[in-house]
């Protein structure tokens, strides 16, 4: 545990003391959080990068990178200036109010994510479904060399996939930390920086005595977004005679299929189970403020500059759509700003420091028309009756906002609003990745601009005399809010809402094969998305869950078949061929009958639920 805590400590201070020379950072707290932002990322990126070259991440990694990292920031930032600096910099109230939904993310964490149980542990919904992977990739760095790094759940592909937040728990977890606590911290430090990243950008819309109402409501309507499915909880209420689906929810309310309600609630569809969008939206806000600061309010500060490139530069292996919404935002400033020469301090670092990701990641770049996006008739009028009901009152507010902006000729807003509407546009024209849901990621970037400028929207409106402006503006915000209320209340407490992600005796198995078997052994077992050998014990599979497979656009067909084939028949020449070791077998879904030929296999394993573990013999 030492070495986990030595690196989230040197991540905090050498952190902290860079972000002293940032003088848009106004608070302490901004100081902290967005350091140690920054400086996770860019310590992961740097132990990545020693243990590729090195073939295995190892403990010694960790603290020369810990050591170097604090040493480096004292030598060239110096502690005394930068804490004198931060004592005159008090945390705000509006600090306050970010530190406050943080505290709820971290609740909702410990409700919903491997949480533990008498029988193992459980995840809400969204995290039931991803987290496995999540734990595979870790635990393949863990406990065994997985460099270059191969995906867990599809043996001989690489892993060309946005991981370095996992690689970050698997830090933490190599440096002694238990799995829920590498990534529920990580979670919820990240989230607590990303707020506050909000606090920053919004304050540059916001100014004056008011300022801290418009922050307040930019976070409500980001983190609690709703949508028509408020009208479907509604319409339950009245069906049933009863308010429990408006205080006891059994459902999402933010996602009502039946009625083409498909963009959820940011925590529970996003923020929650996809681990690298959240860092990506985290270093993205802040990549926003300063672009903001030096292009748009004219500071050109090249330590900021050169901030935002460094954190641009680490996108392609943080989160690839975050990459794409960063390169709207800085391309269309790059050219309003004319290129000024100070854009070098920016595209530098992102270069340098990006190309290589890219040249990795590459090869799994998808580009597809997809006009409409998810909207159930592809007509103008569909589209647009699919964005009132998913966009609902956030979108309207922004919509609001840009026509009394467009009055008051508040140039520099509505230029920095043209990006988000362009990757909104786009989001809308084009998918990125096989499974069109994950344009939410674009839209999500859209969509925390457009709650800031909804919220100057409701400001203006509560700053009118007349009590009906006042009533009209708290009706929006509940009818904002209200599906994603639901959605977050469910997540937490939903007596439906959490499946088990892992049992005991998952745990049991897991452990068995970490003691008993190679760590390169590789493993047959069927395409289930709860499997043990990868998530828990960090093995390698040759085809995993096939709905990861298909979403990450992988070439996985044939190897499912022949997997498939295995099982059917036991073809010990196929197992031979693949070099396979040992075969999990679940009972009752899989037939043992293939693999009771002791000359071919020999059984080692198998736990109270009759779950067993065969030993291939084929290759001896």
């Amino acid at each position: 545990m030492f070495l986990a805590l030595l690196f989230l400590a040197s991540s905090l201070y050498s952190g902290f003391l860079a972000a002293g020379k940032l003088e848009i950072l106004d608070s302490q707290l901004k100081k902290l959080a967005f350091g140690f932002l920054a400086s996770f990322a860019v310590q992961s990126a740097f132990i990545l990068a020693l243990s590729w070259v090195s073939g295995g991440l190892r403990e010694e990694w960790i603290f020369l990178s810990s050591v170097l990292f604090a040493a480096v920031a004292f030598k060239l930032f110096g502690a005394r200036n930068s804490k004198a600096r931060a004592s005159h910099m008090p945390a705000t109230k509006s600090d306050a109010v970010a530190v406050a939904f943080a505290f709820l993310f971290l609740a909702l964490n410990l409700l919903a994510v491997l949480h533990l149980t008498p029988s193992g542990v459980e995840s809400v919904i969204s995290v039931w479904g991803d987290y496995p992977l999540h734990l595979g990739i870790a635990n393949s760095f863990v406990m065994r060399d997985n460099f270059p790094p191969q995906y867990p759940a599809l043996v001989g592909e690489p892993l060309k996939y946005s991981f370095l937040m996992d690689f970050g728990s698997a830090i933490l977890m190599k440096g002694g930390f238990d799995a829920r606590s590498a990534f529920v911290i990580p979670n919820a430090l990240v989230f607590l920086a990303l707020a506050l990243g909000i606090v920053l950008l919004a304050g540059f819309f916001a100014q004056g005595k008011r300022a801290r109402l418009v922050v307040f409501l930019a976070l409500l309507l980001f983190f609690f977004n709703g949508n028509y499915g408020l009208g479907q909880a509604v319409e339950d209420a009245l069906s049933q005679n009863s308010l429990s689906p408006l205080l006891q929810p059994t459902r999402n309310y933010s996602n009502v299929d039946a009625k083409n309600v498909l963009l959820m609630n940011w925590v529970y569809s996003v923020l929650l189970p996809a681990r690298s969008a959240l860092l990506g939206l985290a270093l993205s806000v802040f990549v926003y403020a300063f672009l903001f600061s030096s292009v748009l309010n004219g500071a050109w500060r090249k330590s900021e500059l050169f901030a935002a490139g460094v954190l641009t530069g680490l996108m392609p292996l943080v989160h690839a759509h975050s990459l794409i919404a960063i390169a709207f935002v800085a391309g269309f400033l790059f050219l309003v700003s004319k290129m000024r020469r100070e854009w070098i301090f920016f595209i530098a670092p992102a270069l340098l420091i990006g190309l290589p990701q890219v040249a990795w990641l590459s090869s799994k770049l998808l580009l597809k028309p997809y006009p409409g996006w998810m909207a159930a008739e592809k007509t103008l009028l569909g589209v647009v009756e699919f964005w009132l009901k998913n966009g609902w009152a956030v979108l309207l507010g922004f919509i609001a906002w840009v026509f009394f902006a467009w009055k008051k000729n508040e140039r520099k807003l509505l230029l920095f609003a043209i990006p988000f509407v362009a990757l909104f546009v786009f989001a809308n024209l084009v998918v990125v990745q096989p499974w069109e849901w994950d344009n939410t990621k674009l839209f999500i970037h859209f969509f925390l601009f457009a709650s800031i400028a909804s919220a100057l929207f409701l400001d203006s409106l509560l700053q009118r005399k007349h009590v009906v402006n006042k009533a009209i503006a708290c009706a929006i915000v509940l009818l904002a809010i209200g599906s994603g209320v639901l959605a977050v209340e469910w997540t937490a407490w939903g007596d439906n809402a959490r499946y088990e992600t892992f049992s005991n005796e998952d745990f049991a198995m897991a452990q068995w094969i970490e003691r008993n078997t190679p760590e390169n052994a590789l493993f047959l077992s069927s395409g289930f998305h709860q499997n043990p050998v990868p998530a828990l014990a960090g093995r390698q599979i040759i085809a995993g869950y096939e709905g990861w497979l298909w979403s990450h656009g992988l070439d996985y067909r044939q190897k499912v078949a022949d997997e498939k084939l295995m099982f059917e028949k036991g073809d010990c020449a196929l197992i031979e061929a693949y070099g396979v070791d040992f075969v999990l077998v679940r009972t009752p879904w899989e037939k043992t009958l293939p693999f009771e030929n002791p000359a071919d296999f020999k059984k080692v394993y198998e736990d109270r639920r009759g779950n067993m573990l065969f030993q291939s013999k084929c290759s001896a």
